[in-house]
């Protein structure tokens, strides 16, 4: 199995997003997406991704604050949540624009499920259905 495309995130849609959601961004932010997502703000996330005017890369990062919003409330909550239902169409929709964070977030070439994040297995499953 070839490795997954891996999300390559532009500072301009970090930035415009930082100041959108009024979110702390500094250059040497490596993971960006992942700190500042907040599963108390994923409504608000959502919203703007369904309503706002968004570059592509814009959406990509929100989308992948939204998986890391999901990942965290998985702790408690399994993949299944009304969050993860609220972005598996998103998803969906856009596997030209989420392919990547799918392959990603599913970890197709993990077989230990100990190594799997709290989303693999759902996003494993969008893997698959967009494989067909």
């Amino acid at each position: 199995m070839s490795e997954p495309k891996i999300f390559h995130p532009t500072s301009e849609a970090r930035v415009a997003l930082a100041k959108r959601f009024r979110l702390p961004y500094a250059d040497n932010m490596q993971d960006w997406e992942y700190e500042v997502a907040s599963p108390d703000r994923f409504d608000e996330f959502l919203r703007v991704y369904r309503a706002a005017d968004l570059s592509d890369d814009e959406l990509v990062s929100l989308m992948e604050m939204m998986i890391q919003c999901v990942e965290e409330m998985s702790l408690d909550e399994a993949v299944g949540s009304a969050a993860w239902e609220e972005i598996v169409p998103l998803l969906h929709a856009r596997p030209d624009l989420h392919g990547p964070s799918v392959e990603y977030w599913a970890r197709p070439a993990e077989k230990d499920p100990d190594n799997l994040w709290h989303v693999s297995p759902g996003m494993r499953k969008i893997l698959d259905s967009t494989a067909k």
